[in-house]
């Protein structure tokens, strides 16, 4: 539950720059895209490392090239890094894309409630109707998608995704790089290490170990 100071997002868009850069330019780039422009960033392009998009568009805004073409192109930018096929491969975007640059964007919806005495990172991405609950933090490039909730003391660690309908409930600790799949519930003070896999649905009752997988209900490791 989120206490009554909880309030809904009054600075939903946070970058320093005209333009907004989404990299890659997967299906969860398009999500961003609607996202920005709800909050009032107009000013979108892509860069992906598949030579065969550039040129082309999401939703009108364009590809550029790879990463450095398109910082090269556009000059000065924010930076949000979408999805990232794998853990691992999520954690090298972030790493190559802070190699380049400092500045990232931070997009909330204007539908979402988080407590003023919640933390948000750089590079966060938070979606419609999640509710971030008092003394929560979001590590720098945690993407946390729609009809989620993050309650009180919850922590989320740098570059982790969570995904739809997911709980994540009072004292919860998840690491760097986890993926916590649709409808999961991670139950009270937790911890999931870096790395870990979530299984759609799965209700997490003990503590997941460093790049383990759980699944089911309750979850079970996958070996």
């Amino acid at each position: 539950m989120v206490s009554d100071c909880a309030k809904l997002c009054e600075a939903p868009l946070e970058n320093k720059s005209m333009t907004l850069l989404i990299y890659p330019a997967g299906g969860q780039a398009a999500v961003i895209i609607e996202l920005s422009r709800s909050v009032g960033q107009d000013e979108i392009v892509l860069a992906d490392d598949d030579p065969s998009k550039v040129g082309t568009n999401v939703l009108d805004a364009p590809i550029l090239g790879d990463f450095e073409e398109a910082m090269h192109e556009t000059g000065e930018c924010d930076v949000i890094v979408s999805y990232g096929i794998s853990a691992t491969d999520r954690m090298a975007l972030v790493a190559r894309v802070a190699d380049m640059t400092t500045e990232f964007a931070r997009i909330m919806s204007r539908d979402a409630v988080i407590s003023p005495s919640a933390t948000v990172g750089a590079g966060v991405v938070v979606n419609a109707n999640v509710t971030i609950g008092p003394r929560a933090a979001l590590a720098a490039h945690v993407m946390v998608d729609s009809h989620t909730t993050i309650s009180h003391d919850a922590t989320i660690g740098r570059a982790s995704v969570v995904t739809p309908n997911v709980t994540v409930c009072g004292g919860v600790s998840v690491g760097e790089a986890c993926y916590l799949g649709p409808g999961a519930v991670l139950t009270e003070g937790i911890d999931v290490a870096d790395g870990a896999t979530v299984g759609a649905g799965a209700v997490v009752l003990d503590n997941v170990e460093t790049d383990g997988t759980v699944v089911g209900v309750p979850a079970r490791p996958v070996h």
